[in-house]
């Protein structure tokens, strides 16, 4: 369906005010055109839901007492639009008249007066003849076709019998054919009509009609000629023709049709009255005007075909025709352009083709998209274009005062041949409510306007840098600099940067910075959190990035919020922007892409204090909705979990893994597990009973196919309920255990699945995996080459005891290979390092990447390694005895 409309048959004087009033009743309009004088309008809707509803309530109804029609607008693109009637439209009946018009006057150009002359008899002649033929075929039909009856069916009989002494008779027998018409059986007449020239006085030059009766049954020959046909060959020729020639006319060049009218005429007049009234004037046409009954009133109309013929029958003024003056008078002059070409110029359809002109779009990309509706938002506009293709850039320009779209955009592609496509088909075509016209846009120019051969090679990179800023990501999220981090801990302590990097304070300077930064990153961390940003969306498995939100890296230390504020809100107005204490980041959010991607390009790469920006596009979703709780209370649950972590291990280390991951779980799941459902029961029913526990996110009931019917699914009997926050969850729990659903006993608990929330599906999606201390040894890569033993101690030991730490070397020369092995105490231990280190600490300007060792000591790896050794050694022992050919008794 069409989100456009159009009505017809609206009211005399009708207001647009009011027809506007009347159907933006059904939904949000976005175009109104209205025609007055022709009384029809077209309205355009955001949706096809608000279109189809004017339609469906307006259709058929009275405004004021004009009843109107309402349908659906049709695109130009659509089969259905109906032919083109216009003169002007290439392919119109109307257009191809007039081309059969200009033919034949070219042709009556080309002619003499005589062969002119001839011409209008002759069509005369045919005319008189068709209408006379017509009559005289109609009375012989009459006359033979008759079917009698009764008593003067057997007279008829009697009749025959006597006038035909041959014996054969007539009765129902006899027929009437013409010319060209279906032959009747034996015993039937034929009648043959012709056209001849006439010879007789007052027929010379006309043609006659002719008719020649044949019995089957007569002794004349078939062969015999027929007495028209000899009438015909002796007839007399017309005049001799005229020495003059016909005009020579370029048949490309337009031609001209004069008419002029004739007034008092006699009511007998015929053309031959007509052509002796204008003695040496080719006449193109003449039209004697008639009234309702057919009759003559006395005005013709006389085509000419060139301007002299035109002067001299206007000449004719109150000239006399017989016993009347006639009045000539100017009517009108037409003129007849020639048909173009199909081979220069094709017929204008849509959707357009490509021009010659426009085959830079094959290679840029890049189009023009106009006649946007004023609410229009990127993301509508990228939902419709990228059904042909990935978009590299799409820009919609805003007004800087009423900040709302202009009612254009510039959408460029990756590949150059979906452009194409998307140009073919979206042009002409409706959205939001109007008609898309697109056109080929113009390659921008690139804004570096530095990279050229006499660049010297910085400013070159720089340019090349700048450029493919929106393009890259090459840079931890929480990237800092090392000197910001140094000076914003001896800020924070109280002391100098040199006393903090000092060789005497126990540790080597790059530890000293190392565990500087975990500490910034933390406090970074906590602070975001506070402040309603989403740390979960900040991992290094980023798929998508927002278009408003710009994270702002490689701040020196001492920067400030209002410099940052001051510095950004040159390009738009800043909706939110957030600026931890450490003066090492900021986040800065803007209310319109079109600003955001302004002060991205304007700011990429900028020197700022001395250093360059380095800007990223956050990612997707990372604030929080606007009126959710912050995550505060994260930092207690993190603490909560670490305490009950703790416990788990006084038990026995047997069933150490399984308690921890429950307990850790346990103590941050928002889920309930729901046992027992009815297999009738829906998802709608089971949200109804948890709603009143908390906010929900999903309420989902576990299906499967079924067997017999691969579009029916079958419930499980189980399901799962997801909370918002973790306090509902135990709350559900604590009140609705053992509720009845449905004639079922509900069993609830609080789900220990690892992922299967939707947040903790999103975690996995960017991390891989939930972090879950399976080990007490973690693996330390990309350490650098200059770090040692020592320093990779210190730097592990605030989190925790080390049992040990092995730096493999290679053989050759003795230097390590680049990463470590350091085993904990304790699991807890082991994890707790490993999230504060594996985020983004760098040792030597190197960041670490961390991660759990699979633990081959553990009881239960033990366990699972003997009894898959016994298992392979028994099936080892009982294929040699099946070979043997013995029994074995098991």
């Amino acid at each position: 369906m069409s989100s456009r409309i159009i009505i017809k048959s609206l009211p005399k004087k009708f207001k647009e005010e009011r027809l506007r009033k009347l159907f933006a009743e059904h939904g949000e309009i976005t175009q109104v055109q209205y025609f007055p004088n022709r009384r029809f309008a077209y309205i355009g809707y955001v949706d096809t839901e608000s279109a189809n509803a004017a339609v469906g309530y307006r259709n058929n109804t009275f405004l004021d007492t004009s009843m109107i029609s309402v349908q659906p607008a049709l695109s130009m693109t659509d089969k259905r639009l109906p032919r083109a009637w216009s003169k002007f439209s290439q392919g119109s009946s109307a257009h191809s008249a007039i081309e059969e018009k200009r033919q034949k006057v070219l042709k009556h150009l080309r002619k003499t007066p005589s062969e002119v002359a001839e011409t209008a008899r002759e069509k005369r002649g045919k005319e008189k003849a068709a209408k006379k033929a017509a009559k005289e075929k109609s009375l012989l039909a009459q006359l033979y076709g008759k079917q009698l009856e009764g008593k003067d069916k057997q007279e008829f009989e009697e009749f025959a019998e006597a006038m035909n002494p041959s014996g054969k008779s007539w009765a129902n027998e006899v027929g009437v054919s013409s010319e060209g018409g279906d032959q009747g059986e034996k015993g039937k007449v034929n009648v043959v009509v012709e056209e001849v020239a006439g010879r007789r006085n007052g027929e010379k030059g006309d043609t006659v009609v002719r008719h020649h009766l044949q019995f089957e049954d007569s002794s004349d020959s078939e062969d015999d000629e027929p007495a028209a046909a000899k009438m015909a060959s002796d007839s007399d020729h017309s005049d001799a023709e005229a020495s003059a020639k016909g005009e020579d006319v370029d048949p490309d060049e337009p031609v001209q049709v004069f008419t002029v009218k004739l007034r008092g005429l006699p009511f007998k007049a015929k053309y031959d009255d007509i052509a002796s009234f204008f003695p040496g004037i080719r006449l193109f046409d003449v039209r004697f005007v008639k009234n309702r009954r057919n009759r003559p009133i006395g005005v013709a109309f006389v085509d000419v075909t060139t301007e002299k013929e035109y002067k001299k029958a206007l000449a004719c003024n109150k000239k006399q025709l017989g016993k009347r003056y006639i009045e000539v008078m100017a009517a009108s002059v037409q003129t007849l352009e020639p048909a173009k070409s199909t081979d220069q110029a094709p017929l204008k359809t849509y959707p357009n083709a490509l021009k010659p002109e426009d085959e830079g779009i094959e290679e840029s990309g890049r189009l023009f998209v106009r006649n946007l509706a004023y609410i229009c938002t990127e993301d509508d506009l990228r939902a419709l274009f990228e059904k042909f293709g990935p978009l590299s850039e799409m820009h919609m320009p805003i007004d800087e005062e009423l900040k709302k779209p202009k009612g254009f955009a510039f959408v460029t592609y990756v590949i150059p041949e979906d452009a194409v496509k998307a140009y073919t088909a979206l042009d002409a075509s409706i959205f939001q409510g109007r008609l898309l016209h697109i056109l080929p846009g113009r390659v921008r120019e690139s804004e570096s306007g530095l990279a050229d051969d006499s660049t010297e090679f910085k400013k070159k990179k720089a340019a090349k840098a700048k450029a493919n800023a929106q393009d890259a990501y090459n840079w931890n999220t929480l990237f800092m600099r090392q000197d910001a981090v140094a000076d914003a801990v001896a800020d924070e302590l109280g002391v100098s940067k040199a006393d903090l990097l000092a060789a005497d304070s126990g540790s080597g300077m790059a530890v000293q910075l190392a565990l500087a930064e975990t500490k910034l990153v933390q406090e970074n961390k906590d602070f975001l959190k506070r402040n309603g940003v989403v740390l979960s969306a900040f991992d290094t498995r980023v798929t998508g990035r927002s278009n408003t939100v710009i994270l702002a890296k490689n701040l020196p230390y001492g920067s400030s919020e209002d410099e940052i504020r001051a510095l950004f809100s040159k390009s738009g107005s800043i909706d939110r922007l957030v600026f931890p204490p450490s003066q090492t980041m900021a986040l800065i959010s803007f209310f319109e892409p079109t600003e955001a991607r302004a002060a991205f390009r304007a700011l990429a790469y900028r020197k700022y204090k001395g250093e360059p920006l380095y800007l990223e596009w956050a990612p997707e979703n990372c604030f929080a909705a606007r009126g959710e709780e912050p995550e505060q209370d994260a930092i207690t649950q993190h603490k909560q979990a670490s305490d009950v972590v703790e416990k788990t291990y006084e038990l026995d280390s047997e069933g150490e893994e399984d308690v921890l991951d429950r307990a850790e779980l346990e103590a941050e799941s928002t889920t309930v597990f729901v046992k027992n459902l009815n297999f009738s029961t829906y998802d709608e029913a089971l949200y109804n009973l948890f709603e009143g526990c908390g906010p929900i996110r999903t309420a989902t009931i576990a299906t499967k196919p079924n067997p017999h019917n691969r579009d029916e699914l079958l419930s499980l009997g189980f399901g799962f309920v997801e909370f918002k926050d973790h306090k509902s969850a135990v709350k559900a729990v604590k009140q609705l255990q053992f509720a009845e659903l449905e004639g079922h006993k509900l069993e609830l608990k609080l789900s220990t699945r690892k992922g299967t929330t939707s947040s903790q599906r999103r975690v996995q999606g960017r991390e891989g995996k939930k972090i879950v201390a399976n080990s007490t040894k973690l693996v330390v890569r990309n350490v650098a080459f200059e770090a040692t033993k020592k320093e990779l101690r210190e730097l592990f030991t605030p989190f925790g005891e080390i049992k040990s730490l092995r730096l493999p070397t290679k053989a050759f020369d003795g230097s390590h290979r680049g990463f470590a092995f350091i085993e904990f105490s304790t699991k807890a231990e082991a994890k707790k390092a490993f999230e504060a280190l594996g985020t983004s600490t760098h040792l030597y300007g190197r960041r670490l990447s961390i991660e759990f060792a699979k633990d081959e000591g553990s009881v239960e790896a033990l366990r699972r390694k003997t009894a898959k050794t016994a298992a392979s050694q028994e099936g080892g022992a009982l294929s040699k005895k099946i070979k043997r050919g013995k029994v074995v008794d098991l």
